[in-house]
């Protein structure tokens, strides 16, 4: 992973937390997926929990690459519970489209997704996706 900066990190955490708490409940296996995330982003359990109480940021300083990276966890998150909620679906919407997502491609896979929700996409397809025009 390249680097990241402290803010992008926390950026990048809360919209996972944010999508974690879209049902109204962040259960066991997404707890779970989200101290892996933060571990591997170098993030500790108490940053963490502190980030559980905040907003999300904006994706300004992200990279595009960085984007896709964020939606492939986003997209993880929801397939982690082994269950794929309309509001996970919806949450997922939004926070694509804050980071400047192309509308029509993420439309398209999410609406894939609804139709079949045991569709998981790698992060190399997902990025082939998303730079085709």
């Amino acid at each position: 992973m390249s680097y990241i900066s402290p803010g992008e990190k926390s950026i990048l955490l809360a919209d996972l937390i944010a999508l974690a708490k879209s049902d109204g409940v962040v259960n066991f296996s997404e707890m779970t997926y989200l101290l892996w995330v933060a571990q591997r982003l170098g993030v500790n359990q108490s940053e963490l929990e502190t980030l559980m109480s905040r907003k999300p940021s904006d994706f300004d300083n992200v990279s595009p690459n960085q984007r896709l990276e964020q939606f492939h966890r986003l997209l993880n998150m929801m397939f982690v519970d082994t269950q794929v909620e309309a509001e996970e679906l919806e949450k997922c919407r939004e926070l694509a489209y804050k980071m400047g997502l192309d509308r029509a491609k993420v439309d398209q896979l999410l609406s894939e997704i609804a139709v079949n929700p045991q569709v998981m996409v790698d992060l190399e397809t997902l990025k082939s996706k998303f730079e085709r025009k």
